[in-house]
């Protein structure tokens, strides 16, 4: 299971166990939304991650898209 909170931080989580597999920092909120997709026999998720919003206060700077390889 893929998730990501508002301090900007990414995880994968085995549903089975409850063990984080992956924690990774993206630099912003990812209240943007994750995506995972297979390509190629390949796992990739892609993370829209930035500003919340202005409704928090913190909604300057630019949105990113962030797109990692699982092994």
């Amino acid at each position: 299971m893929f998730a990501g909170d508002l301090a900007g931080t990414l995880y994968a989580v085995d549903t089975r166990s409850g063990a984080v597999l992956l924690r990774q920092a993206l630099g912003g909120s990812l209240g943007g939304g994750l995506f995972t997709y297979e390509l190629g026999r390949r796992q990739y998720v892609a993370a829209l991650h930035g500003p919340v919003s202005a409704s928090f206060g913190s909604g300057k700077g630019n949105t990113k898209l962030t797109l990692l390889t699982l092994p």
